[in-house]
């Protein structure tokens, strides 16, 4: 529960949410929802990797069938694109397809949608 809660993600610690919505609690503070844990992606207090290292390292944990820590850094790289060269670049479609695949992997077939979705509405004639 909260305990749990409260060593995973310290107060202070930097994480991204992919997909998060907007609530009112019932005690009227405004907080985030996030209804699936792997869209919650916590942020290194190392010294950060550029996208292309990150998709690297997905490649090989994806190789290795680690899905899960596959898709944790693409979706790292995805937030690192503004070291990428343009929106249309060929690494921000790597990056897309890879995550979707790895969610995929993960059984997560509707983020995995959203993924290869994005991907197509940045490269409408990219095939996977």
């Amino acid at each position: 529960g909260l305990m749990m809660g409260a060593r995973v993600l310290p107060e202070g610690r930097p994480m991204a949410v992919i997909e998060p919505f907007y609530k009112v609690m019932m005690d009227g503070t405004p907080g985030i929802r996030v209804d699936n844990p792997r869209e919650v992606v916590l942020m290194d207090s190392l010294a950060s990797a550029d996208a292309a290292t990150l998709m690297e390292d997905g490649r090989r944990h994806f190789g290795a069938a680690e899905y899960e820590a596959a898709a944790n850094c693409y979706s790292r790289a995805l937030l690192r694109m503004p070291d990428a060269a343009g929106a249309g670049s060929d690494l921000l479609i790597t990056s897309l397809n890879n995550l979707s695949a790895a969610l995929l992997k993960l059984g997560d077939a509707e983020a995995a949608l959203l993924c290869a979705a994005a991907a197509a509405a940045v490269q409408p004639d990219n095939s996977k």
